[in-house]
């Protein structure tokens, strides 16, 4: 009797040991685990500030662009009612004028 329960105090203590082996083994898997996400995080933010940086630049570009496309539509109208005007009468006549309103409710012209 003594042996059996000698027996299953030893089993329960072997089964004990691997019990927290196993536990131990796990938390240094979840802590590497851990250390291989912060590190991705790290380089997904850097990511993320390169990435809204070129955003910026290309918002920039384009607002400037957009002013560029209203100044140059602004001077083709008015060039070409000042030529439609020094044209006048006769000369006039074959000009043709096509305005477009735009999205924006602005008119554009379309020779």
């Amino acid at each position: 009797m003594e042996d059996e329960q000698a027996l299953k105090r030893k089993r329960n203590t072997e089964a004990a040991r691997r019990s927290r082996e196993r536990k131990a083994q796990h938390v240094a898997d979840l802590e590497a685990q851990v250390r291989r996400l912060e590190g991705d995080k790290t380089e997904l933010l850097f990511r993320l500030a390169v990435m809204e940086k070129e955003r910026m630049a290309w918002v920039a570009r384009e607002r400037e662009l957009v002013e560029r496309n209203e100044g140059l539509s602004a001077q083709l109208k008015e060039a070409h009612e000042a030529l439609v005007t020094r044209a006048g009468g006769e000369a006039g006549k074959g000009v043709r004028v096509i305005y477009v309103k735009k999205g924006d409710g602005k008119e554009e012209v379309n020779p």
